[in-house]
């Protein structure tokens, strides 16, 4: 038997946006969000993608990171964007949230000019898998 998604949302009340500066990088925006499961499944694991978007909705700059991780602000203001970028791609060792909770938390780092002329955001679930 074939399930049939949808297995994901993301509300949009979920994601929020944080500007912040960076030592090394400058500005760096900080999208973060809940994925809520829809399904009892264990999960290995879950990546996502958002994309920026100039104001002529042209696309700035897309970036992927798995679900799961969410590091504190202060990391993300004092690590330079390709530590940032290493802790948000690996993927999750410890599945515990992943294998658990229906509510799901990641976060995306963009950096520089993405951050900085970044006018809209999107987020979707890119891939996932099952435990």
């Amino acid at each position: 038997i074939t399930e049939r998604g949808p297995f994901f949302s993301i509300p949009d009340d979920s994601v929020t946006y944080e500007m912040l500066t960076n030592n090394s990088e400058g500005a760096v925006l900080v999208v973060k969000g809940i994925i809520k499961k829809l399904t009892a499944k264990p999960l290995k694991s879950v990546m996502i993608e958002a994309r920026v978007y100039d104001q002529r909705n042209n696309l700035i700059e897309s970036r992927s990171a798995y679900a799961g991780i969410v590091p504190e602000s202060s990391e993300l203001m004092q690590q330079n964007s390709s530590d940032i970028e290493t802790l948000l791609t690996a993927e999750p060792r410890s599945l515990g949230v992943l294998a658990t909770s229906s509510d799901i938390p990641f976060a995306v780092a963009f950096f520089g000019k993405s951050a900085r002329d970044g006018y809209s955001i999107q987020v979707e679930v890119k891939e996932f898998h099952w435990k």
